[in-house]
């Protein structure tokens, strides 16, 4: 669902802002995540892992991981479409990918 919301989000801003030229990317980028890092949270601390601890305590450390993913996340893929001119979606893709995995080992260990 966040991977859903967010990729959903980031096609519909660069569609709409695509007239910001290379700032298009990194706000449509921030923007979405911000949304869907917030819906993934609600849903996870819910359904997921059934969290008791307060919203306040799980939140600050589900966004402090978020913001360092996300820097990472914008940096990368504005590399991939302003260095290397990928295609914005298929960038995006990469981008996810790589960092759904680097999330995935960070929270594991």
């Amino acid at each position: 669902m966040g991977f859903a919301t967010d990729y959903s989000l980031y096609s519909l801003l660069v569609v709409f802002l695509s007239g910001l030229g290379a700032a298009c990317v990194p706000i449509s980028n921030v923007v979405a995540r911000v949304v869907s890092a917030s819906v993934n949270f609600a849903v996870n601390r819910r359904f997921v892992f059934r969290s008791g601890e307060s919203v306040l305590k799980t939140g600050r450390q589900y966004f402090l991981l978020a913001a360092c993913i996300l820097m990472g996340n914008t940096a990368l893929l504005s590399f991939l479409t302003e260095i290397l001119a990928v295609d914005k979606f298929a960038a995006k893709l990469v981008t996810e990918i790589t960092f759904f995995t680097l999330s995935f080992l960070a929270q594991h260990f």
